[in-house]
């Protein structure tokens, strides 16, 4: 099932793909004041996806990213390393999933080799000039901590 009934249903009121990445938002907003708020996103989020499964792509990504990164805010590294591995085989064309997985090593945990070695495999997907310019940033970004 996909969302097309919905948005269908309230097209004069809203629209139901925002109201539904928006409350993804707000749920990370509020676990970062309570931890508990990353618990009830990663249900959220699972339950999108499982009910939605035939949603968009890039908002089904986008709510599978969401997963693996509250398992971050929760410390949870290794559930999260596990969600990325299987987003990135679900996905493997779409360089986000490496993005977001590489920013948790060079932003978390200071994994500097890890985040640049993620961060090159997205540079080789990238397809779209905003995302290999965000890369080539990052990547530069990268080095000089390493070496400061």
């Amino acid at each position: 099932m996909n969302i097309d009934y919905l948005a269908r249903q309230y097209s004069r009121s809203f629209f139901i793909r925002n109201v539904c990445q928006d409350l993804e938002m707000e749920l990370h907003n509020a676990g970062l004041k309570d931890n508990g708020y990353f618990e009830k996103r990663i249900v959220y989020c699972r339950e999108f996806c499982d009910f939605f499964s035939k949603e968009d792509e890039h908002i089904l990504h986008y709510m599978r990213r969401a997963i693996a990164s509250s398992y971050v805010e929760l410390g949870d590294y290794e559930q999260a390393d596990i969600e990325f591995k299987q987003l990135l085989q679900d996905y493997p064309h779409n360089p986000w999933g490496y993005i977001a997985w590489g920013d948790i090593y060079y932003f978390g945990n200071e994994n500097y080799k890890r985040a640049r070695d993620l961060y090159n495999k997205a540079l080789t997907i990238a397809k779209d000039e905003f995302n290999i310019k965000l890369l080539q940033e990052r990547l530069e970004d990268l080095e000089g901590a390493m070496w400061s």
